[in-house]
């Protein structure tokens, strides 16, 4: 047994005996309206962020309001929608998530409201 010799195993077309990953197929993919609607809460979402953003520019108290609604927006979607519509809004468990928000919301909502006053 020690003196016979192993014949070599015959390597597989995608070399090394590993499947190469291939892109999905047309057909297999959901097309641009289900991604959006999968997508669409979590992009009010960012929008009401990115305008809160905006307008924090010229006006800070208003831009944090902004962003906290979109905030608590976000956690309200996040506790009555169901996990197939969120798409990036779900992170972790529901109660985790919606903690988040409320808290990242109404923490703004405190800030916007303890900020001086734009002078006029």
């Amino acid at each position: 047994m020690s003196g016979e010799r192993r014949e070599p195993r015959a390597a597989s077309r995608t070399g090394g005996g590993r499947r190469r990953r291939t892109a999905p197929k047309a057909k297999d993919r959901p097309s641009l309206g289900a991604a959006l609607r999968a997508q669409g809460a979590y992009l009010v979402v960012a929008g009401g962020v990115l305008l809160g953003l905006a307008t924090a520019w010229q006006n800070f108290r208003a831009g944090a309001y902004v962003m906290a609604a979109a905030l608590l927006l976000g956690a309200a979607l996040r506790l009555t929608l169901p996990s197939d519509r969120l798409g990036f809004l779900v992170t972790r468990k529901k109660p985790t998530d919606v903690l988040t928000l409320v808290a990242l919301g109404t923490g703004l909502a405190i800030l916007a409201f303890l900020a001086p006053r734009a002078a006029t």
